[in-house]
């Protein structure tokens, strides 16, 4: 629901009759899209463990968020030519901000949040509801383009600012370099969903400054002792 399928089903009539650009270039950018949303995916790669699943998460809602509601502010303002190019550059940064924290790492904090017994199930279900909201975006994007144009876009920017970003600042607990175990601790020490955050920031203030579950931590203690 952050929007990437009205883009990525649509490229071809998104860029020719909403933004107004000629066929020729509408080909051009559909075919350079996704391949630069390629570059966005070796962002996630570089940073997953670093920055860890929730400030990326953050960042790419964030980012989609800010670019589809400039995106929404541009189409509305066409057929000028500045603001096609601001509409076309807006689809490439929403496009790039998507895998930098929505592509895989939603499904892998899945299967790190679940617990051992209900981890099968809870991925199951988080990649089903993912298609299905995928095959309903695909049904209702050209009608509800047709009927309310840009304000539909308006939607996914709204969905993203005010509903994701929200959701995972107060409710989604950093996972990264967490042993299954220490998670655990994390929902069980919670009494209710508005301590799991705080909780698991308070605990890994108190590893780091007892020096223990630091991100490289094992590999330093490893050259140590073979030196």
């Amino acid at each position: 629901m952050n929007g990437i399928n009205t883009l990525a089903y649509f490229t071809g009539p998104l860029f020719t009759s909403y933004i107004g650009l000629t066929e020729l270039v509408s080909h051009i950018l559909s075919g350079a899209l996704f391949t630069f949303q390629l570059m966005g995916s070796f962002v996630a790669y570089g940073l997953i463990d670093r920055l860890g699943r929730r400030k990326l998460m953050l960042i790419s809602s964030a980012g989609m968020g800010t670019f589809m509601l400039g995106f929404c502010i541009s189409i509305s303002q066409t057929p000028a030519k500045s603001a096609a190019i601001a509409a076309s550059v807006f689809v490439f940064l929403f496009t790039f901000s998507f895998p930098v924290g929505f592509l895989g790492p939603p499904f892998l904090y899945a299967t790190e949040i679940a617990p051992l017994a209900y981890r099968v199930h809870i991925n199951a279900v988080s990649t089903a509801t993912t298609w299905a909201f995928n095959f309903l975006i695909a049904e209702v994007t050209p009608t509800a383009v047709n009927n309310i144009h840009w304000r539909y876009y308006l939607i996914f920017a709204i969905i993203n600012l005010c509903i994701i970003v929200p959701v995972i600042y107060f409710f989604f607990p950093e996972t990264a370099a967490r042993p299954l175990e220490e998670i655990d601790e994390i929902f069980m020490n919670s009494k209710n969903m508005f301590e799991v955050v705080p909780i698991a920031r308070r605990l890994q203030t108190r590893e780091v400054s007892e020096g223990t579950n630091v991100l490289g931590k094992d590999e330093v203690e490893y050259i140590e002792h073979s030196a």
